[in-house]
C-alpha cells in the first residue's frame, strides 16, 4: 500500500510552466488553443512592461500586458482556468520600487498578487541566484561514484547534462541593495522555481521534495526545480514515449519548464500552426484519462500538503494520518484490487480494479483507521460482552434475590441443626 497526492484517484500528474521569453500573442496564441481543447491547465508567466530602452537583451523581447490585445488574451486564458505568474516584472533588471509597482499592477489586473514568480536570466533583482543555480543539492540517481561517473558522460553526450551556476551580478536578497525586494517576495508570492533544469520528464524522482523551503534563504517561502523542455526540440525529446511510460508506471509528477515562443509554432500562409509533432506529444499524454493536468502552482499546493500527510499499515489494516491545519479531499491511497476496508463507525470501502482506494476527506490534524474483515468481527465478539444496561440491571437484581433467598435457606438449615442437638 502506498499513497499518492494526487485527486480523484489520478496516477500522475503532468503541468507546464512557460517563461514568456520571446512570446507574442501571434506565435502562442495557437499552442494554448491546443492546451485548452485538450483539456490542460498550465502556467503561463507574462512581463508587465517592456523593458527600458537600451537595456534589453535578445532573451527580453516579446509581448508585455501593455499590449492591450495581448492582455486580453492574458485574460481570458486566467478565466478558463490557466494560473498566470510572473518572470520578474519586466525582462531587464528593476529596481524595488519598480518591483512594487508591478506587482500592484499585476494585483488590479488579475486580482490578486501573483502564487508563482520565475526568475529572469540574469535580472539583478533575482533572489539567492547561487542557492538557484547549485544542482548539488539534487538527489544523487546512483550511489557509487563509478556509476555517477557513467551517468554524467552518458548525459554530457546526449546533450542532457544539468546546466552548473555561472558568475552573476543578482542581489534582490540583499537589504542594502536598490534591488532588494526579499520582503516582498516573502509576503506575496508562494513558489520561486530554481534555475536548475532537470533531463528527466518526471521532475519528483529527481527532486523528490518540492516544493521545499531551505533556512539559507528565508526570503522565498518554497522553491521548485523543473524538468527541461526549454524550446521545442528539448521538449519534444522530453515527452517521448519512453519517458511518458516511466512517468506513469512511476506514478510521477513532471513540472516542465518550456518557452512557447521558441518555435512551437511555425509561420504559414494562414498564420502561425502549432508544429504537428508538439500537437502529437500532447494529445498522446492528454488521452491518459489517469493523469491529473493542474497549473504548476495548484500541483505544487498539493505536493507541500501531503509532506504531512502520512499512511503506516499494521496487521489487519492500515492508519491515515493529515498533519495540516486544514482538510484534504480525495485522498488516494493503492492498495490491493478489489480488497476491503472499515472506518471507524461501520462503512465499508472497496478498493477498485486498480487498487484505488479514495477517501472523500481527512479532517484538520485527523487520523483515520481503516481496518480488515477480520479485525471488525474480533470487535464485534467484545462489543458483544458487554450488554445493553437493561439486561446488566434485571441480572444484577436476579443476583441479589437469589443471593438473599440463599442466605435465609442457610440460616433456617442451621436454626434446625441447633434444635435437634
Amino acid at each position: 500500500m502506498f499513497l499518492l497526492p494526487y485527486p480523484a484517484g489520478k496516477r500522475f500528474a503532468f503541468t507546464i510552466v512557460d517563461d514568456t521569453d520571446g512570446a507574442t500573442l501571434e506565435n502562442v496564441g495557437p499552442v494554448y488553443e491546443c492546451l485548452r481543447e485538450l483539456g490542460f491547465r498550465t502556467t503561463k508567466t507574462v512581463w508587465i512592461e517592456p523593458p527600458r530602452v537600451g537595456e534589453a537583451s535578445s532573451g527580453s523581447l516579446g509581448d508585455t500586458l501593455q499590449r492591450r490585445d495581448y492582455s486580453e488574451f492574458v485574460e481570458s486564458l486566467h478565466e478558463w482556468g490557466f494560473e498566470i505568474a510572473l518572470h520578474n516584472v519586466t525582462g531587464d533588471s528593476n529596481r524595488r520600487e519598480q518591483v512594487l509597482g508591478g506587482l500592484e499592477a499585476f494585483r488590479a489586473q488579475f486580482g490578486r498578487y501573483p502564487r508563482m514568480n520565475i526568475q529572469h536570466e540574469k535580472n539583478r533583482e533575482n533572489l539567492y541566484f547561487d542557492f538557484a543555480q547549485d544542482s548539488g543539492r539534487l538527489r544523487a540517481e546512483f550511489s557509487t561514484r563509478a556509476a555517477r561517473w557513467i551517468q554524467r558522460a552518458v548525459d554530457r553526450t546526449n546533450g542532457r547534462t544539468v546546466e552548473r551556476a555561472k558568475p552573476h551580478p543578482c542581489c534582490g536578497e540583499d537589504p542594502d541593495s536598490p534591488y532588494f525586494w526579499g520582503d516582498l517576495c516573502r509576503s506575496r508570492i508562494q513558489y520561486v522555481r530554481t534555475n536548475v533544469f532537470l533531463c528527466e520528464l518526471d521532475t519528483i524522482r529527481t527532486s523528490p521534495h518540492i516544493p521545499f523551503h531551505h533556512d539559507d534563504t528565508p526570503w522565498v517561502n518554497y522553491w521548485f526545480d523543473c524538468s527541461n523542455g526549454a524550446d521545442r526540440e528539448r521538449f519534444t525529446e522530453l515527452l517521448r514515449e519512453r519517458q511518458v511510460r516511466r512517468l506513469i508506471d512511476g506514478c510521477g509528477c513532471a513540472l516542465v519548464y518550456t518557452h512557447f515562443g521558441k518555435g512551437f509554432c511555425e509561420a504559414g500562409p494562414r498564420g502561425f500552426q502549432l508544429n504537428p509533432h508538439v500537437r502529437r506529444r500532447l494529445e498522446r499524454i492528454a488521452s491518459r484519462r489517469d493523469g491529473w493536468f493542474a497549473p504548476a502552482s495548484e500541483v505544487l499546493d498539493r505536493l507541500l500538503a501531503f509532506h504531512k500527510v502520512l499512511l503506516g499499515g499494521f496487521p489487519g489494516g492500515m492508519l491515515v494520518e493529515n498533519g495540516n491545519p486544514y482538510p484534504l479531499r480525495s485522498v488516494t491511497i493503492w492498495d490491493a484490487p478489489r480488497r476491503r476496508y472499515w472506518l471507524v463507525g461501520g462503512s465499508e470501502i472497496e478498493a477498485d480494479e486498480e487498487g484505488r482506494i479514495v477517501l472523500p476527506t481527512l479532517s484538520a490534524g485527523s487520523r483515520m483507521a481503516l481496518v480488515g474483515r477480520d479485525v471488525c468481527r474480533q470487535a464485534s465478539r467484545w462489543n458483544e460482552d458487554s450488554p445493553p444496561g437493561w439486561r446488566k440491571d434485571i441480572g444484577m437484581l436476579a443476583n441479589k434475590a437469589f443471593e438473599r433467598l440463599y442466605a435465609k435457606l442457610c440460616h433456617r438449615r442451621a436454626w434446625r441443626v441447633r434444635e435437634e442437638s
